[in-house]
């Protein structure tokens, strides 16, 4: 199966699209050029072909979060020097566009990348260092390339352990023949609450690449709550993608409702300037604090699954969620951290209430018997009795013990004849071995 990555900005959910028509879709990059080309899917659910950095979405074509369409491509509009600011704004010969401003020289701590002053700490396009992109699903985060979290980087592309057929559970683990891929490992069926998708396990109810049915991708900022893509708290959804209307100049105040070129938007009103403790992101008037997308200042956009707090990118996660790592997951059912982060279940088991917990009747074979237990040979009668004292019976000849069990299967010991008896007393019956048949009973010999 192929896998389709994307790169979203969801908050504390992020999956990996299994290929199911999937298109290649070209990002733009924060200079206006094409960024890496991602596999997103399906794009074909009434907007096929998605081109110029677009991604499908609610039947539409729309910009990732923190991008501006501008002539059919999507760009940053805070560093395009071809859009700077605006759509169609060009910057002059010797001039950076810097926080959507044409400047002579970049912002403090922006670097120009070819004439856009970018924040090297978290571009894609210039990770660390001008041209240095991230490749593979992997994101910028404080100068470096990662992968997303709940995605593990298996030669070079981050993949989801818990559904990759081709890494499943670990990089490189293929699952064979027809079994399919699933949070414990390869298994013939999916468990309760998930659904084959290819040959992926899939939580319908949650799994951004299949929200409420195989292959429907939330894209373009959504996620997936209840089988239903929508948008996170505090965005709204506008032509089929997530924006802050608080903040956006093209739905400032509400969708579609768009700022002249001279004005910000500034708490949902398009005005003159910005006012008091936000910051003039171009045309936009932020919270550096809590704007995920302006995390701590201008451009330095949170990877995906993060939230800004306190102006830092931090995973925050759902109510009965924990943080492990850059991950939020539910101890109590998540097989790789089962009733504590550092606790993962084996191969094949579940992870049931915080405890991991073999399946039922995995057990080994069921254990053969062993042969029926043979008796004992029959009980030897005793020597002839010596006569003793006139009526004076001999004492009773005592039973054999009784046959040990043993390892399964094996006879008890034979059963001993009992003591010959005085005067022709008969010996008692010899006691049955365990599980084996009774010795027969001591022949007594006639006086």
């Amino acid at each position: 199966m192929k896998t389709c990555l994307k790169n979203l900005g969801a908050l504390s959910l992020t999956i990996v699209l299994f290929g199911f028509g999937c298109g290649n879709v070209s990002r733009v990059s924060s200079d206006g050029g094409p960024d890496s080309t991602l596999n997103i899917g399906p794009a074909s659910r009434g907007c096929m072909p998605c081109t110029g950095g677009t991604v499908c979405s609610m039947g539409q074509c729309v910009c990732e979060p923190g991008r501006s369409r501008c002539d059919g491509a999507c760009t940053n509009v805070l560093s395009d020097p071809k859009n700077c600011g605006a759509c169609g704004l060009k910057c002059g010969g010797n001039e950076v566009c810097s926080l959507g401003k044409c400047s002579s020289t970049c912002a403090t701590s922006l670097a120009s990348c070819t004439g856009a002053c970018v924040n090297v700490t978290a571009d894609d396009a210039h990770c660390g260092a001008c041209g240095r992109r991230c490749t593979g699903g992997k994101s910028c985060g404080a100068g470096a390339c990662a992968c997303p979290a709940g995605l593990t980087d298996c030669g070079g592309t981050c993949v989801d352990l818990r559904q990759d057929p081709q890494n499943c559970r670990a990089c490189g683990v293929a699952c064979k023949g027809g079994n399919v891929c699933s949070p414990v490992g390869c298994v013939a069926s999916c468990g309760a609450g998930l659904t084959s998708c290819g040959r992926a396990c899939a939580d319908l109810n949650s799994d951004r690449g299949n929200c409420g049915a195989c292959g429907n991708a939330c894209t373009a900022g959504t996620m997936c709550a209840g089988g239903v893509c929508t948008c996170p708290n505090g965005l709204s959804l506008c032509n089929g993608g997530c924006v802050n209307t608080v903040s956006d100049p093209g739905n400032c105040g509400g969708c579609a409702i768009r700022c002249a070129r001279d004005q910000v938007c500034n708490q949902g009103a398009c005005v003159a300037m910005c006012g008091a403790n936000l910051m003039t992101c171009g045309p936009s008037c932020v919270d550096v604090g809590g704007d995920r997308n302006n995390c701590g200042g201008c451009g330095a956009r949170c990877p995906d699954a993060q939230a800004c707090s306190a102006g830092q990118c931090r995973v925050v996660c759902r109510s009965g969620e924990t943080v492990c790592g850059l991950e939020c997951v539910n101890t109590a059912t998540d097989p790789r951290f089962c009733g504590a982060c550092t606790r993962a279940c084996a191969v094949g088991e579940t992870c049931v209430a915080g405890a991991c917990t073999a399946p039922m009747g995995t057990g080994g074979a069921p254990g053969t018997g062993g042969a029926p237990g043979t008796g004992g040979a029959p009980g030897s009668g005793g020597a002839p009795g010596s006569g003793g004292s006139p009526g004076s019976g001999g004492s009773p000849g005592s039973g054999g013990a009784p046959g040990s069990g043993g390892a399964p299967g094996t006879g008890g010991a034979p059963g001993s004849g009992g003591s010959d008896g005085a005067d022709a007393g008969g010996g008692s019956t010899g006691t049955d071995g365990t599980d084996g048949t009774g010795g027969s009973g001591g022949a007594g010999n006639d006086d």
